[in-house]
């Protein structure tokens, strides 16, 4: 979904920070990478059996680890590198089943609009 509107991220980062097109292109890539790495983690988030026998009371146990959900995460962003900096924190706390709220500062706040929206426009919720 990010893909498809790299160009749309890039122009809107340029605008509001005065960055670079180049500059800009290079986050949006960052971005879709970083998205894509804490999908593909999302996959090994699973729990672990540890066998309980370090000791000889423990013949026979197991030890079990679960992930789970912290919750909601916030998430506070820096101004200088808007969409990549909220992918860092949205991709891995959505890859481990968490709400996100974040701040957006002033300086960035149509590209953080913007992201918001792009789940919703791509029927994902």
């Amino acid at each position: 979904m990010l893909e498809e509107q790299k160009d749309h991220f890039a122009k809107l980062i340029s605008l509001e920070l005065g960055k670079p097109l180049k500059n800009t292109r290079d986050e949006v890539s960052r971005s879709i990478e970083t998205l894509a790495q804490s999908a593909e983690e999302a996959n090994r988030l699973i729990g672990e059996t540890i066998p309980g026998n370090v000791s000889s009371r423990g013949q026979g146990a197991m030890a079990m680890t679960f992930k789970v959900p912290v919750g909601v995460v916030l998430a506070i962003t820096p101004f200088n590198a808007p969409l990549n900096l909220i992918c860092h924190k949205v991709g891995p706390a959505f890859a481990g089943g968490n709400v996100i709220i974040f701040e957006a500062r002033t300086a960035n706040i149509s590209c953080c609009h913007s992201i918001c929206q792009t789940p919703s426009r791509s029927r994902i919720s």
